[in-house]
């Protein structure tokens, strides 16, 4: 019990330092950029992450289940990672030249997944709250910029980002060197290698892929159905709450490292206490966010977004967290129990599912039929996934 009341401490703390400095990065540029501008920057960033996902392949879930004191593991993900990244860069290159800087950030993402994934999977908590601090001082430093009037163009913002993943990544993975053996077997073919890579983690990577994909399709598809402008308005209220999902991904991070080398009873009392904590975490979010939105809105925001419509989008986010923070531990116990192939049959029928409801719910209420789409949906990913569990359990 100590050592998982450590690891929760140090890896709130990396995922504070993390999250934090983003939150305040884009409550900056809400602030300071107009809607349609802030919604140019999201729509980027959403798809950088999306080819970040797909760059890093299962490297999120594969390495936190999987690391070991001994390097190889992370430079054969790393192969992985660059092979792809080269195969996808060349066709970019051909095909859409003017998207290069976003492929840049998200090749740097990638690493950064690589890297901070080995170090959970090999407990380096405290480590990865280290290499996090860097990452916050520097974002901290742009923040600070911005703050006094120095707005540089969306491409710049991207090209800052990426240069700051690039130094974080190359500090973390020399502490790596020095403290391991990273000797690969050189006689092993680059390509037969990269192949059983790929082959080993296919079902992480896909279901990372559509995780992700998942994820930040709520920002891609307003853009497609609304146009940057109304993005722009529904990620500045996203901004309100996006910092308390980091308390799923604390909670599942440390719920899989512990569930990985669980026996079937002691994973159903794991599964237990992480949802009793995340949902009464949750309803109490609820309430308290809510109550104090009027206050807190008008900080941050001046007079912008006190409309109904947005006060009833704000409400919808708040209830879509509440199934999140739940639903989050439901995914990591399938994780466990080898069902990701299941995983991704789930969410792949979510996303066909989203893009259809978001369609005709936008059409009808905007951001706010958009904020009621993406709740139902995931309110139904959390029920397929509550009756996997208890099947499971049941055995």
């Amino acid at each position: 019990m100590k050592d998982i009341k450590k690891d929760l401490i140090f890896n709130t703390l990396s995922n504070f330092l993390q999250f934090g400095t983003r939150w305040f990065f884009n409550i900056s540029l809400a602030r300071k950029l107009d809607s349609v501008s802030y919604g140019k920057f999201t729509l980027l960033y959403s798809v950088a992450n999306l080819f970040s996902s797909l760059f890093a392949f299962g490297s999120n879930l594969f390495l936190l289940h999987k690391a070991q004191e001994n390097a190889s593991v992370l430079i054969r993900s790393l192969l992985l990672t660059i092979s792809i990244f080269v195969t996808v860069l060349i066709i970019i290159l051909i095909l859409f030249p003017k998207y290069l800087v976003m492929l840049l950030l998200a090749f740097s993402l990638a690493l950064n997944i690589n890297l901070f994934s080995y170090y959970k999977g090999i407990g380096w908590f405290d480590k990865e709250a280290r290499l996090y601090l860097l990452f916050s001082v520097a974002l901290l430093i742009i923040i600070l910029l911005i703050s006094k009037g120095f707005v540089p163009s969306v491409n710049s913002l991207m090209l800052i980002l990426t240069g700051i993943n690039f130094a974080v990544f190359l500090v973390g993975l020399l502490y790596v060197g020095f403290s391991f053996n990273c000797k690969l077997n050189m006689k092993t073919n680059f390509f037969f290698l990269v192949k059983n890579e790929l082959i080993e983690r296919f079902t992480y990577g896909v279901h990372e892929f559509l995780s992700i994909l998942f994820k930040n399709l709520e920002f891609i598809l307003l853009s497609i159905y609304a146009g940057n402008k109304y993005l722009g308005e529904y990620r500045a209220i996203y901004n309100l709450v996006f910092p308390f999902y980091t308390i799923a991904t604390i909670t599942s991070q440390v719920l899989l490292s512990r569930l990985s080398n669980s026996t079937k009873d002691k994973r159903k009392l794991l599964l237990r206490k992480f949802t009793i904590l995340t949902g009464s975490v949750g309803v109490f979010l609820f309430i308290i966010l809510y109550g104090t939105y009027p206050f807190v809105s008008q900080i941050f925001y001046d007079s912008r977004f006190t409309d109904t419509i947005y006060k009833f989008t704000y409400l919808l986010m708040l209830a879509n967290l509440l199934v999140y923070l739940i639903k989050s531990n439901f995914e990591v116990t399938l994780t466990a129990t080898g069902k990701q192939a299941f995983r991704v049959k789930v969410l792949s029928l979510s996303i066909f599912l989203l893009i259809i409801t978001d369609f005709f719910f936008i059409k009808v209420g905007g951001i706010l039929g958009h904020s009621l789409a993406i709740l139902i949906v995931n309110t139904f990913i959390f029920f397929v996934y509550l009756r996997k569990t208890l099947m499971l359990e049941a055995k």
